[in-house]
């Protein structure tokens, strides 16, 4: 089994307050908030993506859909954590000029703002589309990372036409998303080869658990490369969510310097993210496990499950 080369190269970025959104509509108490920033920090996370900024949201803000830069510096975090968000590439490209006029309403220059990262998550398809996205956002002075989503519905050679097209640009990561949750470590290997056959920067994954393979797919990703890694807390994410930032971190802590303290995140979990999985029910089950098997998007099946009409 081939071995990390350099643990403390790793970035982990919990994206709980975006993924996790799918289920509570984005409305996170401050509490809970002021909780969660605290456990990071004492965790020695990297980065914290603090929702989305979907545009239709702008007037949420309170709401993390729209992660404002008042919403964000209202809390007391480290400066060591450090701040992300995503925009879906979706929102601004069926009307260049008009997307363009979005982008400059809602972000500010880089230097005044809380936000260093920006994600644009896209389909391999929109990604061409989205290069006035990519490059409004470099100029303003943000970091920059693509999210390509559904990866598993290409093929080796599309996606190393994407590694050719994306090196003219100076990303911060290039992230591959298993959307369907439908991957496993032999195909997480032929991905990242493949972005690397051309891209020479750092590579992210997301996972998502339909099989119960978050945890594993993210540990090969690692081992063939990748740099960053997404986790979320309890995996509250999307469908059966993600790689659990706890058992991601006790996984690789005695491999990294970092001296990491998860109590506050495990009490952080009892107090606030128990109860919310307990309404909300997230995390794998057969349908999930189908889902991925079949390639159907957990989208499809979240809502199926919380709609009464449905029995087994």
């Amino acid at each position: 089994m081939q071995k990390l080369q350099n643990y403390n190269s790793i970035k982990i970025l919990d994206c709980t307050l975006r993924d996790g959104g799918y289920y509570n509509n984005w409305k996170f108490s401050k509490e809970l908030i002021s909780d969660y920033l605290y456990s990071m920090k004492e965790a020695k996370l990297d980065w914290i993506e603090f929702g989305f900024r979907f545009p239709k949201s702008s007037n949420q803000k309170q709401s993390c859909a729209f992660a404002s830069d008042e919403l964000i510096s209202s809390f007391n975090y480290s400066e060591k954590l450090n701040i992300g968000i995503m925009i879906n590439a979706s929102d601004f490209i069926s009307d260049k000029d008009k997307g363009l006029k979005i982008l400059k309403k809602i972000f500010i220059s880089a230097k005044k703002s809380p936000v260093k990262l920006v994600r644009v998550a896209c389909h391999l398809e929109e990604v061409k589309k989205s290069e006035f996205i990519f490059k409004f956002l470099l100029k303003n002075g943000y970091k920059v990372g693509i999210n390509l989503m559904q990866i598993s519905e290409k093929n080796d050679a599309e996606i190393k036409m994407f590694s050719r097209y994306i090196k003219q640009f100076s990303f911060e990561v290039v992230y591959f998303a298993d959307s369907l949750g439908s991957l496993f470590p032999s195909e997480i290997k032929k991905i990242i080869r493949a972005l690397k056959s051309h891209w020479k920067g750092e590579i992210g994954f997301h996972a998502h658990d339909n099989m119960g393979n978050a945890l594993e797919n993210s540990l090969t990703a690692l081992r063939e490369g990748a740099t960053w890694i997404d986790t979320t807390v309890l995996g509250m994410g999307r469908g059966p969510g993600n790689v659990q930032t706890e058992y991601l971190l006790m996984n690789l802590q005695k491999k990294m310097k970092k001296k990491i303290n998860l109590i506050p995140l495990l009490n952080t979990i009892d107090i606030h993210f128990q109860k919310l999985k307990a309404k909300y029910q997230w995390g794998k089950n057969p349908f999930y496990f189908l889902a991925g098997q079949n390639k159907i998007h957990p989208t499809f099946i979240q809502e199926m499950l919380s709609d009464s009409r449905y029995t087994n």
